[in-house]
């Protein structure tokens, strides 16, 4: 085997190594965001009932203002007693 081939193989394994290197690095990276996932999780679910929450609050306000506003309305042929 010659010089030349020789540093053509050890390029090659240096560059394998290094790629290895790069997967392992990358995997941990990917399982680390996983658990960060996995981590807010609950915390979504938490957001989605707090949302759906308010979203019923908001539809009954407007309900019970439509009532209020109808009943505040004076009655035909009555006067509103007005505060002096």
């Amino acid at each position: 085997m010659t010089a030349l081939e020789v540093s053509t193989l050890r390029r090659g394994y240096e560059a394998q190594e290094r790629t290895e290197r790069e997967v392992i690095g990358i995997t941990h990276r990917l399982g680390a965001v996983e658990r960060s996932v996995e981590a807010i999780r609950p915390t979504t679910a938490e957001l989605e009932k707090v949302r759906d929450r308010v979203m019923f609050a908001g539809s009954l306000g407007r309900a019970m203002w439509t009532v209020g506003k109808a009943l505040s309305r004076p009655l035909p042929g009555r006067q509103v007693p007005t505060i002096r």
